[in-house]
């Protein structure tokens, strides 16, 4: 009963934030225009944490809002390091 009752929607909680910062990390660099896409950015990240709000209150927004920002700088990490690999194999390519 306990897992049904507070720890799946929990875990459904930072899966949401997971997912939601994980795509949020994907927008690095390719926003054209930043202001209309930052408030539908905006709205849209209060659009899935009003839910979680609704559901779960105060930890589980605190959970969802973490798990978001750890996804994000994950993301953002691996972003940056995929494009140091490919500027070395491009100044490789380039040297032969």
């Amino acid at each position: 009963m306990l897992l049904t009752g507070r720890l799946l929607p929990f875990f459904g909680s930072v899966g949401m934030g997971l997912m939601w910062g994980w795509l949020l990390g994907a927008l690095e660099g390719r926003v054209r225009r930043p202001w209309g896409t930052v408030p539908g950015m905006f709205l849209s990240t209060l659009a899935m944490a009003v839910p979680v709000t609704w559901f779960q209150g105060g930890p589980g927004l605190a959970v969802f809002g973490g798990a978001t920002l750890v996804a994000w700088w994950l993301h953002l990490g691996w972003r940056q390091a995929l494009h140091r690999y490919a500027s070395v194999k491009t100044e490789q390519k380039e040297r032969l």
